[in-house]
């Protein structure tokens, strides 16, 4: 539900972009469990702005999400200051990337049946079951 709500839905690999260090966190654990994930082909992208310590967002995220720093690619930084906008995402934005149109196929089929599954419940009256 986390990619069905965050994910990219379009391309060939798995692109989750959130700025919620426990969403993220959540997600990539769940690539791990699940999906029992090849860790080198991981890929992070950090959206910052210019104001915003990148090598301290870098490590931040690096330590959250326990992935090394050169696996993330070239950060995207906002030149244009916006104080507002940059309080609000005080750790960036991630991307966390993982090329594999399998594996995303199969996450979107996942989506389907349980979207499915929730708008049968509704339309029938009964209790969802998850």
């Amino acid at each position: 539900m986390l990619y069905w709500a965050e994910g990219a839905k379009g391309g060939n690999r798995v692109d989750f972009a959130n700025s919620n260090p426990d969403m993220n966190k959540i997600f990539i654990s769940l690539l791990r469990m699940i999906y029992q994930i090849t860790e080198e082909k991981l890929r992070i992208q950090l959206y910052c702005h210019a104001n915003q310590d990148i090598g301290d967002l870098v490590r931040f995220w690096s330590e959250l999400l326990e992935v090394p720093t050169n696996q993330f690619t070239k950060p995207y930084v906002r030149r244009d200051f916006d104080v507002i906008k940059s309080q609000k995402m005080p750790y960036g934005l991630v991307h966390i990337r993982y090329s594999d149109s399998r594996l995303l196929a199969q996450i979107k089929s996942e989506i389907d049946i349980i979207s499915n599954e929730i708008m049968l419940g509704w339309r029938s009256g009964n209790r969802i079951r998850l």
